[in-house]
């Protein structure tokens, strides 16, 4: 039996394919929707065909970290954050909930009707189970020759209207100037900068900056590859923020804050894989982050991934 996939870009049309995730050793097929998981270690290409399709179960649950325990990492993270080098880490963790139907296909219409400015997704394969999810957070954009990245970092609710704090901005300064500093290191010339601006993803909003570049000689994959994981799914200085996490995270991440998308040389849209979850069954497993900086405050921190765990919650238990 094949695999599943079904995603809908912002504002397009829904695409619904059966075929094949195979993992790609070397370099990532043009022409293709590729996933992956959050280093970048493991990348799956799906492969059209005329096959049946079912949905797949990865038969590994995921590991649920309680309130009282996420609160006691937090603080020791904002003591670390303050004592150390560390400029920012994006601590996560997992949520379950029950789910209103096993009609996996409707719960994804659901999705692209609530959220038209965001990639939704539903895949499913027996190499890493069914996940579905509404990221807003494009990493590349790219059509002949001109490119977009973006920077999406700070989260309030919905209806907050009161003045975006320090922490939030810090964050999302952060996470531009390792994308300018990154597009510099591989000589792309920068064409404009806009933001950051108020950005509104469901029951939350960002702060969002845009960076439009201009390549012919590097290709987009390589791009994407180069800029992630940012700073908004890792941290601050990256590889110390990566070994960081590898300390006091005790679950996998699999596909959450991976890329995902579609890659082509003439045009390319890859996405941070955000708003998702991981389907067992009648369960969900909402995987959700939060930039943790030295000002941080942990019980808001909590409240945050509650927040961000809405955009899923909103469909998957509506009665």
């Amino acid at each position: 039996m094949g695999d599943i996939l079904h995603y809908r870009f912002p504002n397009k049309e829904k695409v619904h394919v059966t075929g094949f995730f195979t993992e790609v050793a070397a370099e990532i097929p043009e022409n293709s929707f590729v996933v992956s998981d959050f280093k970048g270690l493991r990348w799956y290409s799906f492969v059209p065909s005329s096959s049946d399709s079912i949905f797949h179960s990865e038969n590994k649950l995921p590991l649920i970290i309680s309130k009282e325990n996420y609160i006691k990492q937090a603080i020791e993270i904002v003591q670390e954050l303050n004592t150390t080098a560390l400029e920012k880490v994006v601590y996560s963790r997992i949520k379950e909930a029950a789910i209103k139907t096993t009609d996996y296909k409707q719960l994804f219409d659901e999705l692209c009707d609530r959220y038209p400015s965001t990639l939704v997704y539903l895949i499913s394969s027996p190499k890493f189970g069914t996940w579905m999810g509404a990221s807003p957070e494009q990493l590349i954009g790219f059509e002949n020759g001109n490119g977009s990245t973006t920077a999406l970092a700070g989260t309030k609710k919905f209806d907050d209207s009161t003045p975006w704090e320090n922490k939030e901005q810090t964050e999302q300064a952060i996470v531009t100037g390792y994308l300018l500093e990154q597009l510099h290191s591989l000589t792309i010339p920068i064409k404009e900068i806009n933001g950051p601006n108020e950005f509104q993803a469901g029951p939350v909003k960002h702060l969002k900056t845009t960076i439009q570049f201009t390549s012919n000689v590097i290709s987009p994959i390589k791009i994407a590859k180069q800029l992630h994981p940012t700073p908004a799914v890792s941290g601050y200085p990256k590889q110390d923020a990566l070994s960081y996490l590898s300390k006091i995270e005790a679950h996998n991440r699999f596909l959450y804050s991976g890329i995902i998308g579609f890659y082509s040389s003439e045009n390319t849209q890859l996405y941070v894989n955000l708003r998702c979850c991981q389907l067992e069954e009648d369960r969900a497993f909402i995987y959700l982050g939060g930039g943790f900086t030295k000002d941080s405050i942990p019980l808001k921190e909590w409240e945050e991934t509650e927040n961000k765990s809405k955009t899923l919650l909103n469909i998957l238990q509506n009665p």
